[in-house]
């Protein structure tokens, strides 16, 4: 019997698919990588792209499962254009928007458009797996192994425990400290400032909140941690500019600048 082929633009069959691939279109640098830490929790192959332009190829070549797009994508072309192009290539993966903007005329405009979930950002990163998994169950029929806890360095973080492990002793965490701790393993060895941090745990409320706010959170992290401002193996001060998370999970993700990068 003739085999029948597949439908461009179509995923494999469920059955074919050992790692989901997962496009990330963003452009700010710490956002494409507290994306990309946080799809550590799944079994996902995933690429970085920066544009519109460069999520085009990627999609029409590439054909991923799940599409994550930054709304405020620091680029001239229109993000949810992407759903154009779905509906044209006859793809089923799904959209998961996310924004900066906590205004409701802009998420029901997303939805409107055919986004099939929307984040804001700052988001829990057990938001994000959770909704990421339901997305490729329900297209494409695929489970997803949820992986609880992430090693970084001689750190554990684990999401569904909600609790951090350093040298084999569990640290008790507060809410924010563990959000904190989040944001600085996904940008490590990157320099961030406070207003940045600030930004990625507080969101729209950090306007409202002084920087120096985050000195004292990150002085109670690393006093929960054991880790010597002196002479750290967790955090490290950069003077005049803010801090840098030491303890790598791995080569830091790159965009893609096309399918072959």
């Amino acid at each position: 019997m003739e085999q029948e082929t597949p439908q461009k633009g179509a995923p494999p069959s469920p059955a074919a698919v050992a790692r989901p691939r997962c496009l990330i279109v963003v452009s700010e640098p710490l956002l494409a990588r507290l994306v990309h830490l946080t799809l550590d929790h799944g079994h996902y192959e995933r690429r970085i792209v920066t544009t519109v332009a460069q999520a085009r190829t990627t999609l029409e070549t590439w054909q991923p499962h799940l599409v994550l797009v930054d709304l405020n994508l620091d680029d001239s072309g229109d993000p949810i254009e992407l759903i154009g192009i779905r509906r044209r290539v006859g793809a089923l993966f799904p959209i998961i928007a996310l924004t900066r903007n906590a205004d409701m005329r802009i998420k029901l405009a997303a939805f409107e458009r055919g986004v099939d979930d929307l984040l804001t950002v700052p988001f829990a990163p057990e938001e994000l797996v959770a909704r990421a998994l339901a997305a490729i169950q329900r297209t494409q029929g695929v489970t997803v192994p949820f992986i609880s806890t992430l090693k970084i360095g001689e750190l554990e973080i684990d999401l569904l425990d909600q609790n951090v492990t350093a040298n084999g002793k569990q640290i008790p965490l507060t809410r924010t400290q563990r959000a904190l701790l989040y944001v600085l393993a996904a940008g490590s060895g990157m320099v961030m400032s406070r207003d940045q941090l600030l930004e990625y745990i507080f969101g729209n409320d950090a306007v409202l909140i002084e920087s120096n706010v985050i000195d004292r959170h990150v002085r109670d992290l690393r006093s929960k941690l054991g880790d010597d401002p002196y002479h750290p193996r967790y955090i490290e001060t950069v003077a005049g500019a803010g801090y840098r998370f030491l303890g790598a999970r791995g080569a830091p993700p790159r965009p893609n600048p096309s399918p072959e990068a």
